[in-house]
């Protein structure tokens, strides 16, 4: 079951992705190329959509982690 995030915490919660991103790539263009790419690995869904859930926004950051330390997402 998917809890889709108020307006205000939804904001909140993409910005924190979006800082994320950018501290993963180092570039703020790369981070927003690749938030607003469609992933194979999120059936085909940019990481910003899957971001509008909770549930998705942990997985985003989950897979900002690992590219952060240099694993595999």
């Amino acid at each position: 079951h998917r809890v889709s995030m108020g307006s205000l915490e939804g904001r909140t919660a993409r910005r924190q992705i979006q800082i994320l991103a950018e501290e993963a790539f180092g570039d703020a263009r790369v981070a927003k190329l690749w938030l607003r790419r469609p992933l194979m690995e999120l059936d085909g869904k940019t990481p910003l959509a899957m971001a509008r859930t909770a549930d998705g926004s942990q997985v985003i950051k989950t897979i900002l982690g690992k590219i952060a330390w240099g694993a595999a997402a």
